[in-house]
């Protein structure tokens, strides 16, 4: 964006799923998210190649400032800025559409018809992971996108706003 125009960069012609403006200092640059893999333009507009993954999706991880989790159509992927990697975290989470860490560290995964998948212990060997679908609470198991707002996270869903209660162990409608 220049001069509140958006110029096209490099001949870029596939679907762009998702932009996140981020940086440090005085260098920002824009991860974007598409069909076809996931991207770094940078200050000077270059565009670096970061994955060949089918992206949905990417957030930055709360607890690092060098992290970002990307939804795939296969599952959840983390891009470290430092070197420009992209790893492939978990495979199990089909179109991982939306993605969130609330405060204590969960990760948040709305799916487009799996329901709800929470991924606790994220950097351990063996992270756990729980999968929510209707019989937990949840309208149905499509599209319950989850959004952090001050600090809780919340899902739309074709229903409505919900919220899991954890004493409960299910989603209520909020």
């Amino acid at each position: 964006i220049e001069n509140n125009q958006v110029k096209k960069i490099n001949n870029f012609n596939n679907d762009v799923r998702y932009l996140l403006k981020t940086g440090d200092r005085d260098v920002d640059f824009i991860l974007v998210v598409t069909e076809i893999g996931t991207y770094k333009l940078d200050h000077r507009n270059v565009l670096t190649k970061l994955n060949t993954e089918d992206g949905i999706f990417i957030t930055k991880i709360n607890k690092s400032n060098d992290e970002y989790l990307i939804g795939t159509m296969t599952g959840l992927s983390k891009f470290n800025k430092l070197d420009n990697k992209t790893t492939p975290l978990i495979s199990s989470i089909p179109e991982a559409r939306r993605v969130v860490e609330d405060d204590l560290g969960n990760i948040w995964i709305g799916t487009s018809h799996n329901g709800v998948c929470k991924i606790s212990n994220l950097n351990a060997k063996i992270p756990s992971i729980v999968y929510y679908d209707t019989v937990k609470g949840l309208p149905n198991n499509s599209y319950n996108l989850p959004f952090l707002i001050e600090g809780q996270v919340y899902f739309g869903t074709f229903k409505g706003i919900y919220q899991y209660n954890s004493k409960n162990d299910k989603f209520e409608k909020n």
